[in-house]
């Protein structure tokens, strides 16, 4: 049974939740909607929030979430040191062949995030820092899946049939298996324009932190013809990368 006091703890996070993502100011009332909750109880857990430092006033009487969002999520991505491998990586490689480099990892039963992205056109637009994208289209969420826990795994099979962003996203469970199979016998993972026509992606495995033995995803994406031309180069350099990265 939850209590009144876990009640409003779940209330709070989802306010977090949805105004870390919600570019405008939300009014009293505009909270009390989105929680399903009385005025006097949106009240009481929006000068909760903002004591804790999490929610802004602003002069119009509405509220916008504060740079301590950001702060926690700085923090969490800088306590991997590999972060910080990263930025010291030389990525000649991909010159002329792909448009990102980037390391992810789970964000949940659906969804993968990332932690860090290089791009040698330095255009950084489409994915940020942060980004997160669905399992099912990605050869991050594959490869990231096959290291994930049974529960993590079965939440997200369950949610099988998915909708389909291309004519080649998967969208069955049975065909879904058949490819996490397929990328624990190669050790690399591919998206063959299964998020976007005419790009094509490739992902292979990382520790990313020994003391808590999390896994992670190294991926290179781009467009399709110059990414299976250069496949070999691309997986040999991403492998190199893993070894060196996960010691």
């Amino acid at each position: 049974m939850t209590t009144n006091a876990g009640a409003g703890s779940i209330k709070a996070l989802k306010l977090i939740e949805k105004m870390t993502y919600c570019a405008d100011p939300m009014s009293l009332t505009e909270i009390s909607a989105l929680l399903g909750v009385a005025r006097s109880t949106a009240y009481s857990l929006v000068e909760a929030l903002m004591s804790m430092g999490y929610l802004i006033k602003t002069t119009n009487k509405k509220y916008v979430i504060s740079s301590r969002v950001y702060e926690l999520g700085n923090a969490y991505k800088n306590r991997y040191p590999i972060i910080r491998l990263f930025q010291n990586y030389n990525f000649d490689f991909l010159k002329g062949i792909a448009d990102s480099l980037k390391l992810t990892v789970l964000a949940d039963s659906t969804r993968a995030v990332i932690l860090y992205i290089y791009s040698p056109r330095n255009d950084l637009t489409q994915f940020p820092l942060g980004y997160a994208f669905p399992l099912n289209t990605s050869a991050c969420g594959k490869l990231l899946l096959c290291y994930a826990t049974d529960e993590v795994k079965e939440a997200f099979l369950s949610g099988f049939p998915r909708e389909s962003r291309t004519p080649n996203t998967i969208t069955t469970r049975e065909a879904y298996e058949k490819e996490m199979a397929l990328v624990r016998e190669r050790g690399y993972a591919i998206d063959n324009e299964e998020f976007r026509l005419n790009q094509v992606c490739l992902a292979v495995p990382v520790i990313i932190s020994r003391t808590t033995n999390e896994m992670g995803a190294i991926s290179v994406s781009g467009e399709r013809d110059k990414m299976l031309e250069n496949q070999e180069i691309i997986l040999d350099n991403l492998k190199i990368m893993s070894e060196i990265l996960s010691q």
